[in-house]
């Protein structure tokens, strides 16, 4: 297979996967189909790294683990209010090789300007060293994958030799509307086969695909360059001068802008020192809100910045499990010389979605390093003071934390970082 001088090569990995085949969609169920599509695969590679001025083509999947199955109970949410019963069927203990390349969009002639192919081609290859700059999903967000670089065809795999696979009739992809010359959106159907463990694709624009067009002719957002912030600068300098002279708070949308920036820090391609200024600016923010709104409502129960041994907020205890584990995770390796994010920084922004889930995958995660620090008494007694202050059912919880969550996280660090408690910390590893 051919490989393009902007080619990525990547592994992608987890615990469960779940490449929905449509049909079985129909009842409410879910069942997986036994590769990833062509359109799963390029969620993924965007998911690392993606700009509108380029559309990345996915050339080659190779399946590396034994394709194997595992049924579920699951309880969606109805329409109409409380829960249903479904039985979803994922994938089991997958991992693949992925290469891939990118080209122009030519139907977004107004982004010519940003055509620096080395320019996107050394951001997409931090992006794969850093384990992609958003949260990658395996088909669907509960099932949570792992980037990591790779040569494409390296190490061995199980189907190496197992020969032709015809795999029948399933989806490609969608080609959308700001990806062909009708902006029409398309649904695209093919029959692969895997040759030792691989599939190679056939392009989204190949006439052997089967094509059916859902919507003909839809409207393509555009993009003035430089207008486009301009506008939104000016909106955004008119609320904030409103703010400093009118005595009015911060807008809600604002804080939820910068909550949700730096809960992502695998997207700051600046480094640390970057994300660690707007981290603490996003806590400062949220802190003054949290108090304005204890002393609008009579509550003595104000937030500080200073770490609150005995506060049982299910979000801010969260937060300080997080800070521990990325604390731990990046001694053992600073200690291995190992330059990469910790877990707990490429799942923050998942933790947060799911923290229930994320904290039991994340914890599968740091047992190796527990093994080699001969079990970290210092970190696991750290963990046990936080797990006992959480009230009964809130550690189950699994929903969405709110930006107490910074606040946890924050104090926990800051306190992890005082000379003391560093001074402590190694007297307890060496006793």
């Amino acid at each position: 297979m051919k490989k393009y001088k902007n080619s990525i090569e990547y592994e992608v990995s987890g615990s469960y996967a779940l490449f929905s085949e449509a049909v079985t969609r129909i009842g409410g169920e879910k069942y997986s189909y036994q590769v990833p599509t062509y359109q799963a695969l390029k969620g993924m590679t965007e998911s690392i790294y993606w700009k509108p001025t380029i559309t990345w083509v996915i050339d080659a999947v190779r399946v590396m683990n034994k394709i194997q199955t595992e049924g579920k109970g699951i309880r969606p949410i109805k329409m109409s209010g409380g829960n249903d019963l479904s039985y979803y069927t994922y994938l089991k203990d997958v991992r693949y090789q992925v290469l891939a390349h990118f080209e122009w969009n030519e139907q977004r002639p107004d982004l010519t300007d940003d055509r620096d192919e080395n320019k996107h081609y050394q951001i997409a290859q931090r992006s794969v060293n850093q384990g992609g700059r958003r949260d990658v999903f395996l088909g669907t967000r509960e099932c949570q994958g792992y980037v990591e670089p790779c040569a494409f065809g390296e190490n061995i795999g199980f189907y190496d030799d197992y020969g032709q696979w015809n795999l029948g009739y399933m989806f490609h992809g969608f080609t959308y509307p700001d990806e062909n010359p009708k902006h029409d959106l398309v649904a695209r159907f093919w029959a692969p086969t895997m040759r030792n463990g691989v599939i190679e694709f056939d392009r989204p624009d190949s006439a052997n695909l089967d094509c059916r067009i859902i919507r003909e002719n839809q409207t393509v957002k555009s993009f003035k360059s430089g207008e486009n912030f301009r506008i939104h600068a000016k909106y955004m300098k008119k609320r904030l001068i409103e703010c400093m002279f009118g005595d009015r708070a911060l807008p809600i949308s604002i804080l939820n802008a910068a909550f949700h920036k730096v809960t992502r820090p695998i997207s700051y391609n600046e480094g640390d020192l970057v994300w660690e200024r707007d981290f603490e600016i996003a806590c400062s923010l949220w802190k003054k809100h949290f108090n304005d709104e204890a002393k609008r409502h009579h509550d003595s129960k104000e937030v500080s910045m200073e770490l609150n041994l005995e506060r049982k907020d299910r979000d801010y205890l969260y937060g300080r499990l997080l800070a521990l584990a990325d604390y731990f995770e990046r001694g053992v390796l600073l200690k291995q010389q190992v330059d990469r994010p910790t877990n707990a920084v490429k799942l923050m922004s998942n933790f947060i979605a799911k923290p229930y889930s994320t904290w039991g995958a994340l914890w599968k995660q740091l047992i190796p390093y527990l093994k080699t620090m001969n079990g970290a008494e210092w970190f696991q007694s750290g963990i046990d003071d936080v797990m006992a202050l959480f009230e009964e059912g809130d550690f189950e919880d699994n929903k969405t934390l709110s930006p107490l969550f910074l606040l946890g996280y924050s104090s926990q660090r800051r306190s992890l970082r005082n000379p003391t408690r560093l001074h402590k910390d190694e007297s307890d590893k060496q006793n």
